[in-house]
């Protein structure tokens, strides 16, 4: 297993519409949150089955971690902060640097790395529950 560090051609591997796409329906979900007279549940997951999403805790823990509580913000929800770190340091390299960080893996060290994720999600989703 080894990080590899790849220089891209371009900034959006698989084309501008993805990220175009995301944003709209981002803006677009939040505007109707804030403008309707009627509040829209932020978590939908939350609001159809009465249980705590499993990224439930991370917009505590992203307000926690800018005013500079780290272990509070890793209490909210530890395993899906730091995932989404990840993935924003991810798409700022793509975007900026044109940098791809992936991990090199045989088989077998995938099916291990997908199942100790898998568990690390659910032990994190135990927890907020």
């Amino acid at each position: 297993m080894r990080l590899r560090v790849e220089k891209l051609d371009t900034r959006f591997p698989y084309g501008i519409i993805p990220i175009v796409l995301f944003f709209f329906l981002l803006v677009a979900y939040f505007s109707i949150y804030l403008f309707l007279p009627y509040k829209l549940p932020l978590c939908w997951f939350k609001s159809i089955t009465h249980i705590n999403c499993p990224t439930c805790g991370l917009y505590r823990a992203f307000t926690a971690l800018l005013q500079g509580h780290i272990i509070t913000a890793i209490s909210y929800n530890p395993l899906m902060l730091f995932l989404t770190i990840f993935l924003i340091i991810q798409l700022i390299c793509t975007t900026f640097f044109k940098i791809k960080i992936s991990l090199i893996t045989t088989k077998k060290q995938q099916q291990r790395i997908l199942l100790l994720f898998i568990i690390a999600f659910i032990a994190n989703w135990l927890n907020i529950i």
